[in-house]
């Protein structure tokens, strides 16, 4: 088998910002043409500290500015433009990363994925057609399908998005988070208070700069979200939701501030527009009929 790539003599030392470790990286110089990638025989490429961090086989490379160290590593026919690829993180498939972008602890990239200007961290598994552009990804966090993400942060444990969701300008903290089904969240913070958990948004909802707490001031420190659900074409705009058991679903509208507590179901084609509130309600049901008890 002939080698795709070399060390040359010519190195720098790095450090690993987490942990102050110092590193000495080489740089590379392609011994063949990578057609993939547009990188001609001799051309000289990017930064890594061994062989392991870099596949001698398939069309995967490191272009000038990037660089990859300690047990990271880039396979297949990934490609990493720019950024810092460092810990056990991986790289593989037809990933591409541009920009600032760091990619670190346990990760892996795969597919068609395209991360710029952002951080992966955790045990984040990321494949399918992802786009993720100057957001933050940590925690134990799986993305797959048709996913964007921008300008926005994912944070917690087992979260997972599929399948044409897109997430901007958002916060998103929490525990067991599912969003999927052409769901869609703009300007959102979730859990930014306290960390939601057994949340779901799905089935084409759209949430446009919503709050979702897992508590607030006005409530005790006991109170959680829990069995959250936005399902069926739900729309949610400028809502602040705290407190437990809230359901939104089947072809909902909800349009103009509002404030609920615990226990709300909203559903069966109910609309709310436009109506102001300051109060915390307990148990609000929409099925037809209004019903508020405070």
């Amino acid at each position: 088998m002939t080698n795709k790539y070399e060390l040359l003599p010519t190195f720098m030392q790095v450090t690993i910002p987490y942990t102050g470790e110092s590193i000495v990286l080489r740089r590379i110089i392609a011994l063949v043409d990578i057609p993939l990638h547009g990188v001609k025989a001799g051309e000289r490429g990017g930064w890594i500290q061994s062989v392991a961090n870099l596949s001698q086989t398939g069309s995967s490379w490191v272009r000038e500015r990037g660089m990859v160290g300690q047990h990271a590593r880039v396979e297949q026919d990934a490609l990493v433009d720019d950024g810092f690829i460092y810990d056990y993180a991986i790289i593989q498939g037809k990933a591409k990363i541009f920009g600032t972008s760091r990619v670190y602890r346990d990760s892996v990239v795969d597919g068609f994925v395209h991360v710029t200007d952002s951080y992966i961290y955790g045990k984040c598994h990321i494949r399918g057609n992802v786009s993720i552009s100057n957001s933050e990804i940590e925690g134990k966090v799986v993305l797959e399908g048709d996913v964007k993400i921008k300008d926005s942060t994912l944070s917690g444990k087992s979260i997972n998005v599929r399948e044409d969701v897109v997430i901007e300008h958002s916060k998103i903290y929490g525990t067991y988070i599912r969003l999927r089904g052409n769901a869609s969240l703009f300007s959102c913070n979730i859990g930014m208070k306290k960390k939601c958990e057994n949340l779901r948004i799905e089935d084409r909802a759209k949430l446009s700069a919503v709050t979702l707490d897992g508590g607030s001031v006005l409530l005790t420190e006991k109170k959680k979200f829990s069995g959250i659900g936005f399902f069926g074409d739900a729309t949610v705009n400028l809502a602040s939701f705290f407190g437990e058991s809230i359901i939104v679903r089947d072809y909902s509208v909800i349009d103009g501030y509002f404030t609920f507590g615990d226990n709300v179901i909203v559903r069966e084609f109910a609309t709310l527009r436009n109506r102001k509130s300051e109060e915390f309600f307990s148990s609000i049901a929409i099925d037809g009929e209004t019903v508020i008890s405070r």
